[in-house]
C-alpha cells in the first residue's frame, strides 16, 4: 500500500494493544495507520499453522474474566473454545508432583509439600489474597502499600517458605518466567486473585484469531521500522525505514504500542517523566518451542511447571490443546531468561535443547522441534516499586499529549490488560 505523508492517528506496533487502539479509533470513523516492524500482526498474541495444527507463539490462553477481549470477540463473531487442564505437574529433581487446577482442594494431596504445609497453602494463600487491601489487576494503584515488599516475603508470612519455593514460584515462573523475589507483593496479590478464578479459553484456530480479524479491517504497514518519534508544536513526526526507503510521516497523535523497554529508543526528546518511568520497565525473555513426538508427557499431564530454584532453563512444558486425536503428541516447551537468551544468540544449539527436553520428560521417539519463537521482551516484570513508578507516571499523562502509550506493562501482564490499555489510550487520544 502507498504510505501517506500525514495521518490523523498513527499506532506504532500491531500487537494486541496496538490493534485494540486502532480498532477503537477506526470504529469511530477516524483515519488510522498502524506501523508494524514484523511481517504479521498480533505480537505475543499470534498463532501460526503447523500443517493443520494451530500453534500459539506467545500467549497461550484468554479467560472467562477477560470481559473486553470477549466483548470484542462477540462483536466480530469469533467463537471461543474451552481449554481443559486436567492434570498439572510441578517438576523437581527427578520427580513430578501433581495438582488438579480445577480443584483447589487437590493441594491437600500435593506431595511437593509437607502435610502441614498443604493446609497452610490452602488456607493461608486464600486468606492472603482476599484480606485487605483488596487489589485488582485493573486497579493496581490500590496495591501501593504493598508495592515495595517482595511477594515472596509477603506470602511466606502466611503460607511458609516451602509453599513459596515448591508451589508459587514454579507457577509464576511457568506463566511469566520470573519468581516471587522479583515480584511486587501488590501486583502478585492482584494477579493471583485473577489466576485462581479464571477458566481458560482460546479460539478454534489459535489465540491469534482475534489479532488476525482486527488486523484485517485496518491499514497496517508490515516491515516498517520506526527509527524515531519527534514531537513538534502541534504534530508528531515519525521517521520510518521501510526496506531501503526512509520515510517521514506526520500525525496529529501517535500511540506507541511496543514493549515498554523499547520506548526510550524511539523518542527523540523524551521528557524527564518518560526517562524516569521507561528506564524502570523490564521484561523477562523467553523462547517458545513447538515440538512433536511419538510419546506424550509423563503420566498424562497437561502442563508441567519447573521450580526456578532447581531448574532455570525450562519454565514449563504443556500439551498443544489444538492437537487432540493426532497420531503424534504436539507439545510446547518454554525456555526462560538467560537460557532463552543463549538460545536466541546461538550459544545453545537445537540439539542441546532436544537433549534437555528429553532429560525432563523421558526419551522421546522421533522428537522434532517444529517451530521456534524468540521473545526478547516476553512478559513485563512488576518488580518491587514498579506500581509506584507507574502511578507517578500516569499522573503526568493528559489528553493534550501528542504521544501516548499502551501495553501490558501499564495495566498488568495479561493479554486482557494489553487489550484494555489499547482501548483506553485510544479513548484518551480522542478527548
Amino acid at each position: 500500500m502507498k504510505i501517506p505523508s500525514s495521518m490523523d492517528y498513527i499506532v506504532v506496533g500491531a500487537g494486541i494493544a496496538g490493534l485494540a487502539a486502532a480498532d477503537h479509533l477506526r470504529e469511530l470513523g477516524h483515519n488510522v495507520l498502524v506501523l508494524e516492524c514484523e511481517d504479521k500482526p498480533g505480537g505475543r498474541m499470534a498463532s501460526v499453522m503447523l500443517g493443520d495444527v494451530p500453534a500459539d507463539l506467545g500467549a497461550q490462553f484468554i479467560a472467562t474474566k477477560y470481559k473486553n477481549i470477549l466483548a470484542a470477540s462477540r462483536r466480530i463473531g469469533l467463537q471461543t473454545i474451552k481449554l481443559r487442564i486436567k492434570k498439572t505437574g510441578i517438576h523437581h529433581g527427578n520427580s513430578i508432583d501433581y495438582l488438579n487446577p480445577e480443584s483447589p482442594l487437590s493441594i491437600l494431596a500435593f506431595k511437593g509439600l509437607k502435610p502441614i504445609n498443604r493446609l497452610r497453602a490452602l488456607l493461608g494463600l486464600g486468606w492472603t489474597i482476599v484480606k485487605p487491601p483488596y487489589i485488582r489487576v485493573e486497579r493496581l494503584e490500590d496495591g501501593l502499600s504493598l508495592d515495595h515488599e517482595k511477594a515472596a516475603t509477603y506470602f511466606a508470612k502466611s503460607t511458609g517458605q516451602e509453599v513459596v519455593t515448591n508451589l508459587l514460584d514454579p507457577v509464576l515462573n511457568g506463566l511469566a518466567f520470573y519468581d516471587l523475589d522479583n515480584s511486587s507483593a501488590g501486583y502478585f496479590k492482584a494477579a493471583a486473585l485473577k489466576l485462581l478464578t479464571l477458566k481458560t479459553l482460546s479460539y478454534p484456530k489459535g489465540i491469534g484469531e482475534l489479532s488476525q480479524h482486527l488486523a484485517s479491517k485496518g491499514n497496517i504497514v508490515y516491515g516498517a521500522r520506526v527509527q524515531g518519534i519527534t514531537r513538534q508544536t502541534k504534530t508528531v513526526k515519525i521517521s520510518v525505514q521501510l526496506g531501503k526507503k526512509s520515510l517521514q510521516i506526520t500525525a496529529k497523535n501517535v500511540i506507541v504500542a511496543v514493549p515498554g523497554d523499547r520506548v526510550l529508543g524511539l523518542l527523540e526528546t523524551p521528557t524527564q517523566a518518560e526517562k524516569t518511568f521507561f528506564s524502570s520497565v523490564r521484561y523477562t525473555s523467553a523462547v517458545i518451542l513447538h515440538c512433536r513426538s511419538k510419546t506424550g508427557l509423563p503420566d498424562g499431564n497437561s502442563v508441567v511447571f519447573f521450580r526456578p530454584s532447581t531448574e532455570k532453563r525450562i519454565a514449563a512444558i504443556h500439551l498443544n490443546p489444538y492437537a487432540k486425536g493426532r497420531d503424534a503428541t504436539y507439545f510446547v516447551v518454554t525456555l526462560a531468561n538467560d537460557y532463552a537468551n543463549d538460545y536466541m544468540h546461538g550459544k545453545v544449539s537445537q540439539a542441546e535443547v532436544s537433549k534437555l527436553i528429553e532429560s525432563k520428560i523421558g526419551k522421546q521417539a522421533k522428537l522434532e522441534i517444529l517451530h521456534s519463537q524468540n521473545w526478547p521482551s516476553a512478559v513485563p516484570i512488576y518488580h518491587p516499586g514498579y506500581i509506584t513508578k507507574l502511578t507517578e507516571f500516569e499522573k503526568t499523562i493528559t489528553p493534550r499529549d501528542l504521544v501516548l502509550y499502551c501495553g501490558d506493562y501499564l495495566k498488568g501482564g495479561f493479554t486482557e490488560a494489553a487489550f484494555t490499555s489499547g482501548t483506553e489510550t485510544a479513548k484518551l487520544a480522542l478527548k
